[in-house]
C-alpha cells in the first residue's frame, strides 16, 4: 500500500513538473523563439531521467523490503503450523493416557478385600494408592530383614500391612537380590519397587511406557525449536522455549495423584532414560519429600523437591 502511494505521487510530480514547463514556454515567450526556448530546458529531460531513476531504485527497494516482510510473515505462519501441529498431537497423547489411567483395572484379592470395604476391584488411582501402600509396607520389611528383624510382620492381624507381608515372597528377594555385604540403599529401594513390579506389571506398566512417549515427545520437539533457531538464538530466547515445554510437561504432573507421582518416583529409578527425562524436567518436584520412603532419596535425582510446607 505504501509503496503504491510513493510511486503514484512521483509519477504526479513528473506530469506536472512537464506539464507546467510546457505551459510556462508557451505563455511565456513568442512564437518564433519557442523553439531556442524549449532547448534552454533540455535539462528538464535529465530532471525527467533521474527522477525516473530515483522512482525506479525505490521502487525496488520497497519491493525488496516487502518480500523481507512476506518471508518473516511466512516463517511465523510455519512457526503457529509447527506449533499447532504440535500441541494437538500433544493433548490426543495427554488424552490417551488418561484413557490408560481410566482403563487400569484390578480384581482384588480375597485376603485384600477387608481392607477395601469388600469391593471387588481397584480403579485408575486406587491402585496407585494401593501400590504405594504395598511399597511401603515391602520396603519396611526388607529393612527389618537386613536389621536382623526377620518377623517384622509375621502373624496375624487386621492391617493390610500383614496382608501385604503374607502375600509375597520376600525373603526369596532380599536373598536373591541383597545379600551381600554393602547394601546400598538405592539397591535396597530398587528391589522394592521390582517386588511389587514383577507381582501387578500387566496392570500398569503401559501407563508408564506412554508417560515415556509424550516425555520424549516433548523433549524432542524442544531439541528441534533450538536447531530451527540455530546459532544465532540469545540466551533470553532460549530460556523462553525452555519455559514454555516445561509447561506442558507441568500440565501433565498437575494431573497425576501424590500416589502416582510416588510410585513414578520408585519406578524410574531402574530405567536410567527415565531418570534422564525427570530430571531434564524436574517432572516430580511436585512430589513432597515426606512422601518418600525416607527423605534422602531425593538424592537419586537432580532437582529440587518441593516440602509440605511449600504447599501452603
Amino acid at each position: 500500500m505504501k509503496r503504491t502511494v510513493v510511486i503514484s505521487l512521483i509519477v504526479i510530480f513528473i506530469l506536472a513538473l512537464w506539464y507546467l514547463s510546457g505551459y510556462y514556454i508557451f505563455k511565456t515567450f513568442p512564437e518564433g523563439s519557442r523553439g531556442e526556448i524549449g532547448d534552454m530546458f533540455g535539462a528538464i529531460n535529465a530532471l525527467f531521467a533521474g527522477v525516473t531513476l530515483i522512482g525506479v531504485v525505490t521502487a525496488i527497494l520497497l519491493q525488496q523490503k516487502e518480500l523481507k516482510l512476506q518471508r518473516k510473515e511466512l516463517k511465523e505462519t510455519r512457526e503457529v503450523f509447527r506449533r499447532q501441529q504440535f500441541e494437538n498431537t500433544f493433548f490426543n497423547l495427554v488424552s490417551q493416557q488418561n484413557e490408560i489411567l481410566k482403563g487400569i483395572n484390578y480384581e482384588i484379592p480375597e485376603d485384600f478385600k477387608s481392607y477395601y470395604n469388600y469391593r471387588d476391584k481397584l480403579e485408575g488411582r486406587d491402585f496407585f494408592e494401593f501400590l504405594e501402600v504395598n511399597i511401603r509396607t515391602v520396603y519396611k520389611v526388607v529393612k527389618g530383614y537386613l536389621n536382623n528383624n526377620q518377623n517384622t510382620y509375621t502373624g496375624r492381624s487386621k492391617t493390610i500391612e500383614h496382608a501385604i507381608y503374607n502375600r509375597y515372597t520376600i525373603d526369596y528377594y532380599i536373598l536373591t537380590y541383597l545379600k551381600n555385604d554393602k547394601n546400598d540403599e538405592i539397591d535396597i529401594v530398587k528391589v522394592c519397587e521390582l517386588i511389587i513390579f514383577e507381582e501387578y506389571r500387566h496392570i500398569y506398566v503401559h501407563y508408564f511406557r506412554h508417560l515415556y512417549r509424550i516425555l520424549g515427545f516433548v523433549k524432542k520437539e524442544e531439541e528441534e525449536e533450538y536447531k530451527i533457531m540455530g546459532d544465532k538464538i540469545t540466551e533470553e530466547e532460549k530460556k523462553d522455549i525452555k519455559y514454555r515445554y516445561r509447561s506442558y510437561t507441568k500440565y501433565i504432573q498437575a494431573q497425576m495423584s501424590f500416589p502416582e507421582l510416588f510410585i513414578m518416583f520408585y519406578n524410574s529409578l531402574r530405567f536410567e532414560k527415565m531418570v534422564t527425562l525427570m530430571n531434564y524436567f524436574d517432572f516430580l518436584e511436585n512430589l513432597s519429600v515426606e512422601l518418600l520412603l525416607k527423605s534422602e532419596h531425593k538424592d537419586y535425582y537432580t532437582f529440587e523437591f518441593k516440602t509440605q510446607q511449600q504447599y501452603f
